[in-house]
């Protein structure tokens, strides 16, 4: 999309009239969708259509104002896809859900709608789609190299609306492609036989090794040979097993840091959990989907780990640090984070509804699409944050610094901002 300045500039011209139309608009796709697609009725069937409505419009805006940089839509959408997934949208369902977007967009943009607009819309959506199935593929293992070309497909078609199709993707992301180029190699193919050969095999192949390196070019005998290199030898071996058996300690000190913060389930405070959660956060151990709703953890310091759809909800974080920390989906819903530092963590698509964030520092935190309906933020600073489609519904952002933050206004005034310093630098009255 960078480097196709014409469709861009024709996108972000032609959305201007959807923003006279927004409430309009969001409602009208819906009912152009379930004319198209009844069959996807069923999936909303659980949602509240105007307030869908609003998240689709931020959607757009989120879009619109990011086409220029495409890593900052990735970051989001590929997460999105993900959670599409969840709610039981399949690939399928994306030409059908794009049918009904250029029929709306052509209808409001109305006489501006030419060959050209639409064309510009069609591959937008195609380039949307291909992000959010990539967020889904990053979940995926990577399959067997001769598995590659097989999965290769043809370009995306633009030519019409009712041929709308995903852009047909590889089964690789390049960056699994040169994980799988890497494995390729020989030191690594090395590391592998090492890590996967028995202990008692590396020990023999050590010793032999080591013996015949020592017995080459010496004028003693075989025997005397072998004496002299027995010590030696055996330090050698000591060591190549104490390196071997390193993963099976490891993997027996992670059970039981993980037995402790299962045992802890239901215990409100318990700082043997907080030592467990903190060994494995320094041990790189990913914390995806943890429940530790209720649970008492003040102070606790879990930097850059991932926490991704965990369940915090009621829990206590006071004075956390969480610097750079994944926590995408995680449900924060009635917590305690007075004073929690996010520094520059991953925070889109979070839960913290109700919760009690005030003096918590996320400058610099991309918190896209994150809930904050009803949650006390006075005094936090988000500086630079990103807080495009964030929901503000009711949160009280009372002397809260937003300086530099990229949120949509119109979303903002839906909070109380009293005394806060809004993303120009100025003070809201």
């Amino acid at each position: 999309m960078n480097t196709d300045l014409l469709r861009i500039e024709l996108v972000e011209k032609s959305f201007e009239k959807i923003r006279q139309n927004k409430e309009d608009f969001a409602l009208t796709f819906y009912d152009q969708l379930f004319i198209e697609s009844p069959q996807l009725k069923p999936l909303f069937e659980q949602t509240n259509i105007p307030k869908q409505s609003e998240k689709l419009y931020g959607s757009l805006v989120l879009l619109v104002e990011n086409i220029r940089n495409p890593e900052v839509l990735q970051s989001v959408l590929g997460p999105l896809g993900e959670k599409h997934k969840g709610y039981g949208a399949i690939e399928k369902h994306y030409p059908l859900v794009g049918s009904a977007l250029i029929h709306t967009l052509a209808k409001y943009i109305d006489d501006e709608w030419t060959p050209e607009v639409e064309k510009a819309w069609v591959t937008t959506y195609g380039a949307v789609v291909d992000m959010m199935l990539i967020g889904i593929e990053h979940a995926q293992e990577v399959p067997e190299e001769e598995e590659i070309e097989k999965h290769e497909q043809n370009e995306f078609n633009t030519s019409s609306v009712e041929k709308i199709k995903m852009r047909p993707r590889k089964k690789l992301t390049y960056t699994q492609k040169v994980k799988l180029k890497d494995r390729n190699n020989l030191l690594t193919k090395m590391n592998r036989w090492f890590w996967r050969t028995p202990k008692w095999m590396i020990a023999l192949y050590a010793a032999s090794f080591f013996f015949l390196l020592s017995y080459t070019g010496q004028e003693v005998s075989m025997i005397q040979t072998f004496i002299d290199t027995l010590e030696p030898l055996s330090i050698f071996i000591a060591v190549l097993i104490f390196i071997k058996e390193q993963p099976e300690r490891k993997r027996q000190f992670h059970y039981q840091a993980w037995s402790i913060i299962d045992g802890a389930s239901g215990i409100e405070n318990s700082q043997a959990r907080i030592i467990a959660l903190e060994d494995l956060c320094d041990d790189g151990v990913s914390l995806e989907e943890i429940n530790l709703a209720g649970a008492k953890l003040n102070g606790i310091e879990m930097n850059g780990v991932n926490i991704s759809r965990a369940n915090l909800n009621k829990a206590q974080l006071i004075n956390a640090e969480l610097f750079y920390t994944n926590l995408n989906n995680i449900n924060l819903s009635e917590a305690d984070c007075t004073g929690v530092t996010l520094y520059r963590s991953n925070i889109s698509f979070a839960n913290l509804s109700k919760a009690n964030c005030s003096s918590a520092n996320f400058s610099k935190a991309n918190m896209m699409f994150a809930d904050l309906s009803q949650g006390n933020f006075s005094g936090a600073n988000f500086v630079q944050a990103n807080l495009k489609g964030v929901n503000f519904e009711g949160a009280y952002l009372s002397s809260a610094n937003l300086k530099g933050a990229k949120v949509i206004i119109e979303d903002l005034k839906k909070a109380l901002l009293t005394d806060a310093i809004m993303p120009d630098g100025s003070i809201h009255q």
